[in-house]
Order: C-alpha cells, then structure tokens, then sequence
C-alpha cells in the first residue's frame, strides 16, 4: 500500500513503532532493570530498590512490568 510517502520517510515511521519511544526516567528505570538481572530474572530482594526508583521516577506499576518485560527479553537476546 502507498501511502504516498517516500522510502525514506515510510522506514522512518516503521522505526518508529518497532522501536519503543521510551522518556529519559523509562530508560533509567529499564537500565537498572538490567543491571539487576540474574539468571534471566530479575531476584525478589531488588525489586525493594527498584521500587523506590520506580517512584522516585514516576512510573506507574502497569509501565514498569512492561518495562520488566522488555528488559527480560534483551537479556535473552
């Protein structure tokens, strides 16, 4: 389907939602995710920490799951 727009412009609206547009606090919240991880998983004891971060940075608890998700899933990659 042609939308009437250029490859160029097409590919860059694909990136786009392939690529999930994540706020500077999101992406703190995501690295310290990752940093966390053990074994493919994230352990009980630093879900404390990452707790306080989540609010100190204003993340709703359904963001930060989905963010828990993402973070599980580059792992495995």
């Amino acid at each position: 389907m042609n939308l009437g727009l250029s490859e160029e412009r097409a590919a860059q609206i694909e990136e786009m939602l392939i690529t999930p547009q994540l706020t500077d606090e999101e992406k703190e919240y995501l690295d310290a995710l990752k940093d966390e991880i053990v074994d493919n998983r994230i352990p009980n004891k630093a879900y404390r920490l990452l707790n306080r971060l989540r609010n100190s940075l204003g993340i709703t608890n359904k963001r930060a799951k989905e963010l828990e998700e993402m973070a599980l899933a580059q792992s495995n990659q």
